[in-house]
């Protein structure tokens, strides 16, 4: 099963949803690393174009051949390995939420507690 980005799953006693924007959130501050927010943020729209809306079920379809179409994308930045990295990501959440989905608690640990610290 896999889950859309409006489920919430359950990990240990915590439910965290998975809220639309995180998973984009996450590409974005990838291809920050370096460079201004202005310049990721400038570039935004067409970043959401060509990574199919940072939907992860698209995203984590992606080919060499698509990497290569966005190392030569100059409205974007054309760094390999963020690119890669991006696509990766995408595999990885996918597999993150088939794993929760399927009763895996191994990342419950790394929940928020319950309780206020302070």
């Amino acid at each position: 099963m896999i889950l859309n980005a409006t489920t919430t799953i359950r990990s240990g006693a915590y439910l965290s949803p998975m809220k639309p924007g995180c998973f984009e959130r996450v590409c974005l501050e990838g291809f920050q690393a370096g460079l201004s927010w202005y310049t990721v943020l400038v570039k935004r729209p067409v970043f959401r174009e060509v990574f199919a809306d940072f939907v992860p079920e698209k995203l984590a379809a992606f080919t060499d051949d698509d990497v290569e179409r966005l190392l030569h994308d100059k409205r974007i930045i054309r760094n390999n390995l963020k690119i890669r990295a991006t696509v990766s990501n995408a595999r990885l959440t996918l597999n993150l939420r088939e794993r929760a989905a399927a009763g895996d608690e191994s990342l419950a640990g790394f929940s928020p507690s319950e309780r206020v610290m302070g």
